[in-house]
């Protein structure tokens, strides 16, 4: 699955997963505005997975990068990148150089490569969750799988308790006065 964006404005992934099953590749050129959030992208080890070029300001937050390698990320032409809250490991960024200018400044903060431990004492971290909710990341399903499951134990105790009291109903016949 290939992604171009080719002259617009602004490109905002939100919440997007793309496993390693899914050979994803994503290109942007000519963008004012690049923002990946809450996303997850297992870049199947390979160079040139996500490239950026021709724009000012990228922006990663809450997002994870799994099994990338060195130059999985492409820079080329990009002003500022900024990842927060992400997990991704710096060796997987590329920039291209070549093209002159006073290259690009790339800021980690509140973020970490896969499979390091979670950095302590950063200012300003207390309450940002590193990385996406995704059950290849936690291990489990996650708060989100775990509210569903005590809703449908809480369902199904209601259901229970409420096919109890019209038993009850039915076997003393109070139930014929309804009907």
């Amino acid at each position: 699955m290939t992604f171009h964006f080719l002259n617009v404005r602004n490109v905002t992934f939100s919440s997007f997963r793309a496993g390693a099953e899914v050979r994803a590749r994503i290109q942007v050129r000519n963008a004012d505005r690049v923002y990946i959030s809450d996303s997850l992208l297992a870049l199947a080890d390979r160079r040139g997975a996500m490239e950026v070029a021709n724009a000012p300001y990228v922006k990663v937050e809450r997002s994870e990068f799994l099994r990338s390698v060195q130059g999985s990320v492409s820079l080329s032409r990009v002003a500022e990148m900024e990842v927060r809250g992400s997990i991704l490991d710096r060796e997987a960024i590329d920039v291209d150089t070549s093209g002159g200018g006073n290259g690009t400044e790339v800021r980690f903060s509140c973020s970490r490569a896969p499979g390091e431990v979670i950095p302590g004492g950063e200012v300003g971290c207390a309450g940002i969750g590193i990385g996406a909710t995704s059950p290849q990341a936690s291990g489990g399903g996650g708060a989100e799988s775990a509210g569903a499951i005590v809703l449908a134990v809480v369902s199904s105790l209601l259901l229970l308790a409420v096919v109890g009291v019209l038993f009850m109903l039915h076997r003393t016949g109070k139930l014929d006065e309804y009907l």
